[in-house]
């Protein structure tokens, strides 16, 4: 009987413009991810952020969110990628939160995409952030990588 195991693949960096330096209350959204090519199970994200600001105000956290597409245009489940409106916050899919306790001190997490869309990727998504720190991030950096499950 075959053994399933679950193989990682190498991470690679995502492009998230505007993110390194990402206004306090303001969504910026990620690059297309593509699902249906490779067939991932998951998707695990690595954000780092960091801030040299002493978060004052806020709830000192950056929240990462997914909109997911059902065929890959640029129709994307409804929320706010850019800016600081709030409407319709409620339709993303909810990632994870980062916490920014300190200032000066890269913060950082690993996240699971297929947990925030209930297990099973849509055909592609992209990931939404928010800075909610309170003060302007000052850099920042996301890496993905797939996993896959394998039989031996």
């Amino acid at each position: 009987m075959a053994q399933i195991y679950i193989k990682q693949q190498t991470s690679t960096a995502q492009t998230v413009s505007g993110l390194s330096t990402l206004a306090s209350g303001t969504y910026v959204a990620g690059p297309t991810m593509t699902h249906v090519t490779n067939g991932p199970l998951d998707v695990l994200i690595f954000p780092v952020v960091a801030t040299t600001n002493a978060p004052t105000t806020g709830n000192r956290q950056v929240v990462v969110f997914a909109q997911g597409s059902h065929d890959g245009t640029p129709t994307f489940t409804s929320g706010p990628t850019s800016g600081t409106s709030t409407a319709d916050e409620a339709n993303l899919h909810y990632v994870g939160t980062i916490p920014m306790v300190t200032s000066s001190t890269d913060q950082s997490k690993v996240l699971s995409l297929a947990a925030a869309f209930g297990g099973t990727l849509p055909y592609a998504s992209r990931l939404i952030f928010k800075n909610d720190c309170g003060v302007a991030l000052t850099s920042a950096s996301v890496r993905v990588a797939e996993v896959f499950g394998t039989s031996v």
